[in-house]
């Protein structure tokens, strides 16, 4: 595209400037065309001088200037400009209220039909109220319609808006109705059929709702306490103190052993309880990245060199019988026993897995490591045991 010269059409500015021929242009800049404008469309050389504006144009301005009032200033100047001016001719109308009937002066563009608010508020609430003076306009009683109350005590008939929908004739009457007996026994069970004491989300529910609220920021993020800098009275001072008397965890562990361990002497866990329990140490392994018992780096270097070289997946930390195995492979189960974590006491525990194995059909191989340097030995010296479970 070719670029084209141009004149501004603003007389007191007329440069030059270029832009392509397709956009019609017609001044160099938004300053140049403002200036211009507001000399040509002023006063009567206005286009739209003279005319009136449409209501909805009218409701438009009105609710931008809502609850603005003119300052002192501006009321100054209005009175000087139309000091000296002829006044603008009035139509004489009479109110519509019949309760009224007085002579009022207003603008012939203006479309009011009262003199007043208060005879205007008078006469819209005799016509709600069903009153026999809204048959003098016939106009308003296209949007209304006569209704009959439903107060079984009542039954008087008024007159009302269509998109209302009213049902009674007055409040008394509908806290009548809303208060009786029949009401309240059928919001009772209403409520009782609509109670949510004792739901539960589903899964595919918990999940739409945290989709829905991850990445959200929490409205306290980044704010202060509103507690923060202001000391506690003695008051709180005392509650606080004679809750943390009171509570379990202020208790020595002897103290607790009495309180509480009588309650659980000669019980014994069943086998279904011990599988909770065990499912649920699962589940912060795999959830929380926690585990039970330690996690040595040279654990994690051996199962790393074997499915590199042999390329099987293992199931690291797997847990049975309420004990957590380091590596499971099929029917084969693997432990890598370190001369520090595994003495004394421990070996108690080592029996008591092997026990587990056999009775879950597992076979238990064990491999002794202490550091990460001796994992490709270890790998290297047991390389035909290991290749024999893993070829099968």
């Amino acid at each position: 595209m070719e670029e084209n010269i141009f004149i501004c059409k603003n007389p007191g500015c007329k440069k030059e400037f270029r832009d392509f021929h397709s956009v019609k242009r017609i001044y160099c800049s938004t300053s140049c065309k403002n200036k211009h404008l507001k000399v040509r469309y002023s006063g009567e050389s206005h286009p739209l001088f003279g005319t009136h504006r449409k209501e909805e144009v009218r409701k438009k301005i009105g609710e931008k200037n809502k609850g603005k009032h003119h300052s002192t200033e501006t009321k100054l100047k209005i009175s000087n400009t139309l000091k000296g001016k002829e006044r603008k001719l009035r139509d004489i109308r009479k109110c519509s209220n019949n309760w009224c009937n007085k002579i009022f002066e207003c603008l012939p563009s203006s479309k009011r039909r009262f003199c007043s608010k208060e005879c205007k508020y008078m006469y819209i609430s005799v016509l709600s109220k069903g009153h026999p003076a809204y048959f003098i306009l016939k106009k308003d009683m296209s949007k209304r319609e006569e209704n009959v109350c439903k107060n079984p005590l009542c039954n008087k008939k008024f007159v009302s808006l269509k998109s209302a929908k009213r049902k009674y004739c007055c409040n008394n009457c509908r806290l009548q109705v809303f208060k009786s007996q029949e009401n309240v026994d059928k919001r009772i069970n209403n409520r009782k059929l609509n109670s949510t004491k004792g739901f539960t989300h589903s899964k595919e529910t918990k999940l739409k709702m945290s989709l829905s609220h991850k990445g959200r920021i929490g409205w306290n993020k980044g704010k202060p306490a509103w507690n923060r800098g202001i000391p506690q009275t003695e008051e709180q001072k005392q509650k606080i103190s004679k809750t943390v008397l009171n509570n379990v965890y202020s208790l020595t562990r002897e103290e607790r052993k009495e309180k509480y361990g009588k309650h659980n002497i000669g019980r014994k866990l069943s086998d279904i309880q011990k599988e909770k329990r065990a499912l649920s140490a699962q589940k912060n392994i795999v959830e929380r990245g926690r585990k039970g018992s330690h996690v040595s780096k040279s654990e994690i270097a051996w199962g790393k060199e074997i499915e590199k070289i042999f390329n099987v997946n293992l199931e690291h930390s797997f847990w049975i019988g309420g004990r957590c195995f380091d590596y499971k492979y099929k029917n084969y189960l693997f432990e890598l026993d370190g001369s520090y974590w595994h003495r004394g006491e421990r070996a108690k525990i080592d029996k008591l897995k092997e026990n587990i194995s056999k009775k879950f059909n597992y076979v238990l191989i064990r491999f002794a490591l202490d550091s990460v340097k001796e994992v490709r030995g270890c790998v290297r010296d047991n390389y035909t045991l290991l290749k024999g479970i893993f070829d099968e």
